[in-house]
């Protein structure tokens, strides 16, 4: 995993897994997609305060086969911090140089048969100056709430609640004005376990990013609203999950450059998805298949799938391989083309930019691991190869006029990895 930031706190960053291109990883929180849908921004994780988070997953290798688009790098889970079984509270202040002074709060009030938490923070700093010049200090400040709700309904059924919010303001240069990036996610859950150990789970989620940045008088707002079915079960002396989900997203551009003539209507997309997996152990071998099928309301549909098999050699050491497909659909701006009225000798949009033949980027995935469990956690050491076919990039066709087209040929990620999760020893 790479990570790389544009200056001090809370400014532009990315994150790479196994290689892959930042726009390559799909960001998660809660299970629901989180995120700008411009085609040039990431999700900007960085801005999600560590006070409301209980913990990170990261799956690395492609997703898509579970979680559909641009999962061929890796998928990030963040989750947020829930309600506990008893009631508590806490607050936090902290102060730093550069003026840094940070706050937070929060509290839970339980119940028998459930509880709420409460959270809330703002922190600010008159940040660092990353370059080398006289720009001065890049300051922020950001303000965030969270709510976490669970109620057992029944012995067997469970309703669950989250929502998170976060307004960041941050400084770039000498730009007087602040760059603002808004998030919000929300999420309603039910879940029911049925008599032989069946499970069933229906999740509503709805998360929204605003970006504005003054200087360039420009602005995104990116919408996407879900709904998720599953059900867990056994068969054929194995464990099946039968899925569907439904995803709306919806994208907005505020700026004084409209899209070329001819551009499709696809700040509007809605997606079908049907999933399918299967587990089973076999003669001694851990058996595990997933198929996903995506159907998209502007581009082709897409079959993605995953088959991995896994050996216990001894009470600690596990072997395996796996084969996988991902992909990632091209989006509103690669589409329509990215115009830049900044550029010098810019004299105008350039219909050329429009491109309605873009196809999805592709991806195969081949891997290698050997992973050690012991009292301090899981060791993991993998060798991989991702083949990624039809690469969208970007060529400028004349001043500030930029056209994507898929990139002929397959490009090759080859790598080792290790990673470890659990505690570091006498050290933790």
């Amino acid at each position: 995993i790479q990570y790389s930031s544009n200056g001090g706190g809370h400014q532009s960053s990315s994150l790479f897994i196994r290689g892959s291109d930042s726009k390559h990883t799909l960001f998660l929180i809660d299970g629901q997609r989180i995120g700008p849908l411009d085609g040039f921004s990431q999700f900007q994780f960085q801005h999600v305060p560590l006070d409301q988070i209980q913990r990170i997953e990261i799956l690395r290798g492609p997703g898509s086969s579970l979680y559909g688009s641009d999962a061929i790098g890796g998928v990030v889970q963040i989750i947020t911090k829930k309600a506990a079984s008893k009631s508590s509270g806490d607050l936090v202040l902290g102060v730093g140089n550069n003026r840094t002074r940070k706050l937070s709060a929060s509290g839970t009030l339980a119940g028998e048969r459930g509880s709420v938490r409460l959270g809330v923070g703002h922190e600010y700093s008159d940040g660092i100056n990353a370059s080398r010049d006289n720009s001065g200090k890049d300051a922020y400040r950001i303000t965030s709430g969270s709510f976490n709700f669970f109620y057992d309904l029944t012995q067997r059924a469970q309703l669950t609640v989250s929502a998170l919010a976060t307004d960041v303001n941050n400084e770039f240069d000498s730009n007087p004005q602040f760059n603002r990036d808004n998030q919000t996610v929300l999420n309603v859950g039910l879940k029911h376990q049925w008599a032989g150990g069946a499970e069933s789970s229906i999740r509503l989620g709805s998360s929204t990013e605003e970006l504005e940045f003054p200087l360039f008088d420009f602005g995104t707002r990116s919408f996407q609203n879900q709904f998720s079915w599953d059900h867990r079960f056994k068969a054929f002396g194995g464990v099946m999950l039968l899925g569907y989900e439904y995803l709306d997203q919806r994208f907005q551009q505020t700026t004084n450059f409209p899209p070329p003539q001819g551009a499709p209507n696809v700040d509007n997309t809605q997606v079908n998805s049907g999933l399918l997996t299967y587990t089973k152990d076999i003669a001694g071998y851990t058996v595990q298949g997933n198929l996903r099928f995506d159907a998209n309301s502007n581009y082709q549909d897409v079959t993605t799938g995953q088959l991995s098999i896994s050996r216990l050699l001894y009470d600690h050491v596990k072997i395996g391989a796996l084969l996988g497909t991902g992909f990632k659909r091209p989006n509103f701006s690669q589409i329509s083309g990215f115009v830049d009225p900044f550029a010098a000798g810019f004299a105008g949009i350039d219909s050329a930019v429009l491109n309605t033949d873009l196809k999805p980027e592709e991806s195969e995935n081949y891997e290698l691991y050997v992973s050690v469990s012991s009292q301090y956690g899981q060791s993991r050491v993998s060798v991989f190869q991702n083949l990624v076919q039809d690469l969208i990039v970007g060529n400028v066709i004349s001043a500030g006029n930029t056209r994507f087209t898929n990139e002929p040929g397959t490009a090759k990620i080859e790598g080792i990895s290790f990673s470890h999760e659990g505690g570091s020893g006498p050290l933790a």
